[in-house]
């Protein structure tokens, strides 16, 4: 082991980088992907009252304005 705290695979993967730089091939970039959330098609319900309003709207009793998931 090194005095730079390399262990064998951090070298072996270095190695395979460093290598695959000489043969032209470019590393994909880390794609991380987008939260998908569930859409529920059925008008959302209040997280806060239970209430059933319009996506958008005013819930009537508690007066919370509803997002897509019903927050």
């Amino acid at each position: 082991m090194s005095d730079f705290g390399d262990d064998a695979q951090t070298i072996q993967e270095r190695h395979l980088m460093r290598s695959l730089a000489r043969a032209g091939v470019k590393p994909r970039p880390q794609v991380i992907p987008d939260p998908h959330w569930e859409v529920d098609p059925s008008p959302a319900f209040c997280r806060t009252c239970g209430g059933k309003p319009e996506v958008g709207a005013l819930c009537g009793p508690c007066s919370h304005q509803l997002d897509k998931g019903g927050r």
